[in-house]
C-alpha cells in the first residue's frame, strides 16, 4: 500500500457490523476507547433508517432542510436520540438542537456542492470528530450488515468490521435477553414496552437472520475486499490483544493499550460496570441454554458458513428432531408477529424491507443454497 493510500485509510470511517448479539457493542467500546477516535453515543441506524430519513426530509438541496437533517443527526451521534425521530413529523427537528447556529451554517455551506444524504452524515461525523479532537470517527449499528454497498457508494474510502459469534450462542443470547427485559425491574414501563419490540426471540427466524447476515457480508466482501475485516467473537475474548492488534494493522490504527481496559461486560442481565474485563463465561453457554431441537434448527440453517468459522456442528439426537416439528409450527405464527414488530419499529418500507429479506433467504433455503 503506498504512502498516500495509507494516509486516507488513517482517516477512513469506521463501521462495526455483524448480526445482533454478535459483540457489536464490545467491538465498538473497545475501538472508541481508542485515543484517536471519536464514536456515536449509540446506533445512528441512518443507513437502516434510510427510507424514514428521505421521508422526514425530502429535499437535501433545500438548505433549511438540510440544516433541520443536520441538527437530527447531530443529535443521533452525540445523545442518541433516534426514538424521537420514529415518531416526527416532515421536517423535524430537536427541540434542543445541539449545535450553534454557526456551526450549522458552516456545514450547510460545505455540503453545497454535494448535498445528499450520505454527503450530509459523512459531514456532520467528520465536524464532530474534528471538534472533539480526534482523527476520525467510528460508528455502530449491526443492521447496516445490510447496506455495505449503499455506505460505499456515497464513502467510498469507508472500512467495515464485522463480528461473527457462534450462531447458536447468539440464540442463547436472545433468549436470555429477552426473558430479562420482560422481568427486570432496571427497564420502565416504557422502555419494557420498547424493548420488547427489538429483544424477541424465535430459534427458527433468529437463526435465519443469523445465516442472513453473514451471506450479505460475504457478497458484500467479494466487492469490498479491501474494506472489510471479519473478527471472531471467540478470538476477541480469548486472545484480545492479539485481535485487536490485528483489527488495528486493517484499520491504519496504531495499537494503543488503553483499548483493553474493558470497564464492563455486556451480559444477557444487561451492561455490568461491577465486572471488567475479557469475559469467557458466555463461550457455549448455548450447550445448557438451549433445547436439542433450538440446536438444530440454528445448526441446518447455520451450515452453509459455519465450517467458514470453525463452528463444529453437535449432535442432537432424537429430540432435537423430534422437536423441530412443534417449534416450526410456533415459528410460522411469530412470522406475522415479526412483520408487526418491524412495521412499529420503522414503519412499512423497513418492515418491507424484512420480508423481501425473508423470501429471498428461504427461496434460497429451498434451492439448499
Amino acid at each position: 500500500m503506498d504512502h498516500a493510500a495509507t494516509n486516507a485509510r488513517e482517516s477512513a470511517p469506521v463501521f462495526v457490523v455483524g448480526y445482533m448479539r454478535s459483540g457489536t457493542t464490545l467491538l465498538h467500546s473497545i475501538l472508541a476507547a481508542h485515543p484517536d477516535v471519536f464514536s456515536s453515543a449509540y446506533e445512528t441506524k441512518y443507513f437502516e433508517y434510510f427510507a424514514l430519513f428521505s421521508h422526514l426530509y425530502p429535499n437535501p438541496r433545500d438548505e433549511a432542510t438540510r440544516a433541520h437533517l443536520m441538527q437530527t443527526i447531530a443529535d443521533i451521534i452525540l445523545n442518541g436520540n433516534i426514538r424521537p425521530v420514529r415518531r416526527a413529523a416532515p421536517g423535524y427537528c430537536p427541540a434542543e438542537p445541539p449545535l450553534p447556529p454557526a456551526e450549522i451554517e458552516a456545514l450547510v455551506a460545505a455540503t453545497r456542492p454535494d448535498p445528499t444524504y450520505g454527503a450530509v452524515y459523512r459531514q456532520v461525523f467528520d465536524h464532530l470528530a474534528a471538534r472533539a479532537g480526534k482523527r476520525r470517527w467510528i460508528e455502530k449499528t449491526p443492521q447496516h450488515t445490510y447496506f455495505i454497498d449503499a455506505i460505499k457508494a456515497t464513502m467510498p474510502d469507508a472500512l467495515f468490521v464485522e463480528i461473527v459469534r457462534d450462531p447458536r450462542d447468539v440464540l442463547a443470547s436472545k433468549k436470555r435477553y429477552k426473558g430479562v427485559v420482560s422481568t427486570s425491574a432496571k427497564f420502565s414501563e416504557e422502555e419494557r414496552a420498547y424493548l420488547a419490540v427489538q429483544r424477541v426471540y424465535d430459534p427458527f427466524w433468529d437463526a435465519l437472520a443469523w445465516r442472513m447476515a453473514a451471506r450479505a457480508v460475504r457478497e458484500a466482501e467479494a466487492r469490498w475486499r479491501d474494506s472489510l475485516f471479519t473478527v471472531r467473537y471467540e478470538g476477541l475474548v480469548a486472545a484480545p490483544e492479539e485481535t485487536l492488534r490485528a483489527v488495528c494493522d486493517f484499520l491504519a490504527l496504531p495499537f494503543d493499550a488503553a483499548m483493553l481496559d474493558v470497564k464492563w461486560v455486556n451480559t444477557g442481565e444487561g451492561v455490568r460496570e461491577d465486572v471488567r474485563g475479557f469475559q469467557t463465561d458466555p463461550l457455549g453457554r448455548w450447550q445448557s441454554a438451549l433445547r436439542p431441537a433450538e440446536v438444530a434448527i440454528a445448526q441446518m440453517l447455520a451450515a452453509p458458513y459455519m465450517p467458514a468459522f470453525d463452528y463444529a456442528r453437535a449432535p442432537v439426537g432424537w429430540r432435537g428432531r423430534i422437536g423441530l416439528i412443534p417449534l416450526l409450527v410456533r415459528s410460522g405464527g411469530e412470522f406475522f408477529a415479526r412483520l408487526y414488530r418491524r412495521w412499529r419499529m420503522g414503519g412499512v418500507p423497513f418492515m418491507m424491507a424484512t420480508l423481501v429479506n425473508y423470501r429471498r433467504e428461504l427461496g434460497k433455503l429451498r434451492r439448499r443454497r
